[in-house]
């Protein structure tokens, strides 16, 4: 957490603040005094010295998006991390202003995932908001795959996957077993791996998050949204706070 102080005109909540070498990227969260703000980094310290310049670029955090971020991976700011470029011509606010229909799933839509002991005994209804729960190495995350892997199998949607806080070997495997299932083409990730600041890791969730919207949207298919894990987005939260 920084304390920045404007002369005049303190920027707004959530805006980003970028140091004058574009070294650094901060987002507003708190407003200290009439002068000073509080502002989480998105970006490594090192190297950032007491004094140095900010700039106001007066918008939030905003990702681009277009449906070629299928079979891609990227970091909080939705630049690509799997040495391939990207452009776009769109880009999305992570904070996008309330929409006034809210969409409501059907009581009785159930999702099928082809795994027989989920559907048999705990069906999957649309719109619901599912948690694995275990020690380390019992199998949350190949579950997870497989569950990709049938969606994408049986072409009902796409997955967008959030790896908040997780290793970096961990991310690592996640991609090239779903490059080898064949599974990363209906696929998108977004990683704020543990050796990223807090702010990186606590701001993750909602890159992916505006991806998966904007899938939604654009293509009109069941999106199914990965979070591993919700415990270190609870922690990271901790750390800011």
């Amino acid at each position: 957490v920084v304390e920045i102080y404007f002369e005049k005109g303190l920027p707004k909540l959530h805006n980003l603040l970028v140091t004058r070498d574009n070294n650094a990227f901060f987002e507003v969260t708190e407003k200290e005094t009439d002068t000073v703000i509080r502002a989480i980094s998105l970006s490594p310290l090192e190297g950032i010295e007491r004094g140095e310049e900010v700039v106001d670029l007066g918008r939030p955090l905003t990702i681009p998006v277009s449906l070629k971020i299928l079979g891609r991976m990227f970091n909080v700011f939705g630049e690509p991390i799997d040495n391939a470029s990207f452009r776009s011509s769109e880009k999305r606010s992570i904070f996008p202003e309330a929409k006034k229909n809210v969409i409501t799933p059907q009581e009785s839509s159930i999702l099928e995932t082809g795994i027989k002991v989920i559907d048999l005994f705990t069906p999957f209804k649309k719109g619901d908001k599912i948690g694995f729960f275990g020690g380390a190495g019992v199998g949350k995350t190949v579950l997870i795959t497989e569950l990709m892997h049938n969606i994408s199998l049986k072409k009902i949607g796409y997955s967008v996957f959030a790896g908040i806080g997780e290793r970096i070997r961990e991310g690592n495997e996640l991609y090239f077993t779903l490059k080898e299932l064949g599974t990363l083409k209906d696929t998108v990730l977004y990683f704020g791996e543990m050796d990223k600041s807090a702010g990186a890791r606590f701001r993750v969730g909602l890159s992916a998050v505006t991806a998966a919207e904007y899938l939604r949207e654009k293509t009109g298919k069941d999106i199914l949204f990965f979070v591993d894990n919700i415990f270190r987005y609870a922690m990271a939260g901790m750390e800011l706070g």
